[in-house]
């Protein structure tokens, strides 16, 4: 069915009714978006305990960015969802704040000083994962986004820290390993929240059609008994003057 509508790989429906399902997502995805971006506000700042244990001597620095800019513009962005505006912008701001998320990780990683740094890596890698999976982005938005957080790491390691090829090549397996992974289940689940959506949408149109039918029937009988109601009350005025007249010629 869903093939029928967009083909086996677009991800969009053809006129408005793309506008109804982008309505119907936004409705429900917008208190799990809400939840998701406090659940990344703070996640991102207790990552900032691991700051304090590895790299005490650029902690100051590491918690301005931490807590300074990033947490912020999460927050901000937490506060963002309840403006009447929110509805129109919301996947190009979320995407937008996770790839800025992306970049303040990054930032850290350069900061530090470090070309081979594991744990701020694997920060980097936690943010692709929430980028795929509580961002309630869609397909392309992000997509976008974590391939941009990938070439922004890109334009860092090799044109500033001058990381290792040997570590280079490690930490380029584990991002573009995770982009196709995530790309590849994003596709499938927006596809299935599309068919889901069309599910819905013809139960719906089935309801209605079944009321209608049943509300036409109803008429249809009261008409039917309304327009009997003459015929009776003529019949039994005949025999009425039936009987006057029989009573009339007996002299009664």
């Amino acid at each position: 069915m869903l093939e029928e509508i967009i083909g086996p790989l677009r991800l969009r429906f053809p006129g408005a009714l793309e506008n109804e399902f982008r309505e119907d997502y936004y409705h429900k995805s917008l208190n799990s978006l809400r939840l998701s971006i406090l659940l990344g506000a703070v996640l991102f700042g207790l990552f900032g305990v691991l700051d304090y244990w590895i790299f005490p001597e650029a902690l100051k620095a590491a918690w301005i960015i931490r807590y300074g800019i990033a947490c912020p513009a999460i927050l901000a962005c937490l506060l963002f969802t309840y403006s009447r505006s929110f509805k129109r912008y919301m996947q190009p701001v979320v995407s937008a704040t996770v790839v800025f998320a992306g970049a303040c990780i990054i930032a850290l990683m350069v900061m530090v000083g470090s070309p081979i740094n594991y744990v701020h890596s694997a920060g980097l890698l936690l943010v692709l994962m929430y980028t795929f999976t509580f961002s309630k982005l869609r397909f392309g938005y992000t997509s976008i986004a974590s391939w941009v957080i990938v070439l922004l790491y890109e334009l860092a390691a090799i044109g500033i820290m001058n990381t290792p090829f040997s570590a280079l090549l490690n930490d380029n397996y584990l991002f573009f390993s995770a982009n196709v992974i995530g790309m590849f289940s994003h596709y499938h689940r927006d596809r299935y929240m599309r068919r889901d959506f069309m599910h819905n949408r013809m139960t719906r149109e089935l309801e209605e059609k079944r009321h209608i039918l049943e509300r036409e029937k109803i008429l249809r009988d009261l008409n039917d008994g309304l327009g009997g109601i003459p015929t009776n009350v003529g019949l039994v005025a005949q025999i009425g003057q039936v009987i006057r007249n029989g009573l009339a010629l007996l002299g009664v």
